[in-house]
């Protein structure tokens, strides 16, 4: 049986992926490894600005609905989004930036 993307599982996931994210940040004193990970161009922007700003909240928000909308709508195009989201984790891991370590 195959499994399909639902709303409801990308929302749950959504959820899940920024309380998670949020919590290991421990306000400024946890690791944003998992901010890395998972929502780059917010911390890529974060880098940018000097600090994770309202855009950034917006992207991080946004980021995992948009990718399972482009699995759901045009699920040909799943490896280009992989490759866009490896291509944003190598930009975001090699900034070295003492303030998002």
């Amino acid at each position: 049986m195959k499994k399909k993307i639902t709303p409801e599982l990308i929302l749950t996931v959504t959820i899940i992926l920024l309380l998670v994210t949020v919590f290991l940040m421990g306000g400024g004193h946890g690791t944003y490894i998992s901010a890395k990970l998972f929502y780059p161009y917010t911390m890529i922007l974060a880098y940018l600005f000097g600090s994770i700003n309202f855009l950034g909240i917006i992207i991080a928000i946004g980021q995992i609905p948009f990718y399972g909308w482009i699995l759901l709508k045009r699920p040909k195009f799943k490896g280009y989004l992989i490759a866009i989201h490896i291509l944003a984790l190598l930009i975001c891991f090699s900034i070295n930036d003492t303030n998002f370590a």
